[in-house]
């Protein structure tokens, strides 16, 4: 495996390994305050882990008709510095579906149409708060624990200092490889509004599938075809089902961007003439703000600014492929190695340790 930073790679060898999926949001919250609600579950006396054990464990499990064997897991696992994966998204697949909370991240948000979310937005917030440095996993024991970086985050949480939250969640923004990526690419070309189909069709890697965004023409098209016809089933079917995993991961990542300033959002209107009648089609779509023109200064390094650090997981070295977990291996690697040669490597010299 690859640990937390590129100048800290050190390789451990696992009789069994966890290869799970870290980082990307979908169903997340653009509001990197609200990730801090995770690594708070660690921490005993925060305000969210009072909330939990006094009344809101409760209230979304037993009192929305949850077996108590749930109620009494999750009050159990909060006890717990390492905590499982089962335990904070969902205890089995026969709770899932379930109005009530069946794991700790479930518990600690609201659902919008029940008293807690699901797990699919739960793993997600999981992933992101590992993405941000501000929960790690124990690969030996496939068990979370809080990181230094998360116990400072709580901490400004339960004091409410959220300027300060916010700024450090900033730098955390910065060391987030997916988002020092995506501040790269909007920089490339300063006048240009990017839709999520721009920004997918340039993620991940070349020629590898999981991360392929679907052409926007297509998109437009069908739209305007539903326009057209005045068919909103379509139109919905559409919306939902010609994203592809990029464009919606693109959206969130975005959106946090927007957030804190980097990006501004507008709406792309495309019209077009059917049957000597006008149509219009919307996109949203980012444009780089002065202040994230500034802020590459802090993903690349430049100014008064020292480069920033990235975290970079194993797990990020590859999305869907045959034997993903061979090639994250050699790419894990290669950074390795290239990391430890000051002057470089030459393609032979990387070919010969590969």
């Amino acid at each position: 495996m690859m640990k937390d930073f590129i100048n800290m790679i050190t390789i451990q060898t696992y009789k069994k390994f966890p290869d799970r999926t870290f980082g990307l949001g979908q169903d997340v919250s653009t509001d990197l305050l609200d990730i801090v609600r995770v690594p708070a579950l660690f921490i005993k006396n925060s305000k969210i882990h009072k909330e939990l054990e006094e009344t809101r464990l409760k209230q979304v499990t037993l009192d929305a008709g949850a077996p108590k064997e749930i109620y009494d897991k999750l009050l159990n696992a909060l006890s717990k510095d390492y905590i499982s994966d089962s335990e904070l998204v969902s205890l089995g697949s026969k709770y899932g579906r379930k109005p009530y909370a069946s794991g700790l991240i479930r518990a600690i948000f609201d659902g919008q149409r029940g008293p807690a979310i699901k797990d699919w937005p739960a793993k997600n917030y999981l992933a992101v708060a590992v993405g941000m440095g501000l929960v790690d996993l124990d690969y030996t024991t496939d068990t979370y624990h809080i990181t230094d970086l998360g116990k400072e985050a709580v901490a400004l949480l339960d004091k409410n200092d959220l300027d300060n939250l916010r700024n450090f969640m900033l730098e955390r923004l910065y060391e987030y490889p997916y988002a020092a990526w995506l501040i790269r690419v909007v920089n490339t070309d300063r006048n240009k509004w990017y839709t999520k189909f721009d920004l997918g069709d340039n993620f991940g890697f070349i020629d590898e599938p999981g991360f392929s965004s679907l052409p926007e023409d297509l998109y437009v098209d069908a739209m305007f075809e539903a326009e057209y016809s005045k068919n909103k089933k379509l139109k919905s079917q559409i919306k939902s089902n010609y994203e592809s995993t990029a464009d919606k991961y693109m959206r969130w990542l975005a959106g946090v961007l927007v957030k804190y300033n980097l990006l501004e959002r507008k709406k792309k209107v495309y019209t077009r003439i059917i049957d000597g009648k006008e149509y219009s089609v919307s996109l949203t779509s980012y444009k780089v703000t002065l202040q994230g023109v500034r802020s590459l200064n802090r993903v690349n390094g430049g100014s008064r600014f020292s480069r920033s650090i990235k975290r970079v997981r194993w797990e990020y070295l590859a999305p869907k492929v045959e034997n993903a977990p061979k090639r994250k291996t050699a790419r894990a690697l290669m950074l390795k190695f290239l990391s430890e040669a000051p002057n470089g490597m030459t393609a032979e010299d990387m070919s010969v340790k590969s």
